[in-house]
Order: structure tokens, then sequence, then C-alpha cells
């Protein structure tokens, strides 16, 4: 797991969509799609169930989960607890 980097707002965008949706410092991607009317499966929201494991398609993730292999953490991220590394990244909801 890497070193918590600090809090910031990023944006998001679907892989089958031109819209981006903004994630507040001080709120979840997963919190994020959901108010933007996607529904995402979770379980814990903690980072330890997998549920919510999402395809990472574009951008770096600051992973903050406890179940994605190294070798996952290029392709996925876990919306409940992970976050943008950079400005923003896209998704592919579903894994």
């Amino acid at each position: 797991m890497n070193d918590i980097m600090p809090d910031k707002p990023f944006r998001v965008r679907l892989e089958d969509s031109s819209d981006w949706i903004n994630v507040a410092a001080d709120e979840s991607l997963l919190n994020a799609l959901r108010d933007a009317g996607h529904d995402v499966m979770s379980g814990c929201e903690s980072g330890s169930c997998g549920t919510c494991k999402t395809t990472l398609i574009e951008g770096e993730a600051d992973h903050r989960d406890y179940v994605l292999m190294d070798s996952e953490r290029s392709s996925y991220i876990m919306p409940c607890v992970s976050r943008a590394a950079g400005e923003e990244i896209v998704i592919r909801l579903g894994s």
C-alpha cells in the first residue's frame, strides 16, 4: 500500500461518456459517482471487501485499499477509499 497522499479534488470520467464528475477533497469517489446517478455496489466501504472493484482505464490511482494485489493496481481502483493520484482518471464501472 502506498503512503497516503493528502486529499485533493479530482475529476473522473466514465469510459463511455464525455461528462466529467468532480470529486471534492472531502468526499469519496464512490459517493461522487452515486451523487451523479450511478449505481455502484459496495459492501464494507473501507477498502477491505472488494465489492466496489472498478476498472481503471486511464490515469493513476492513489490506492488506499487492502484487497488489490500489486499486479491489479494498474488496472483497478476501489472507489470507496481510493482516489486519483493526479487531476483526473477514467474508469469503467464494474470489474
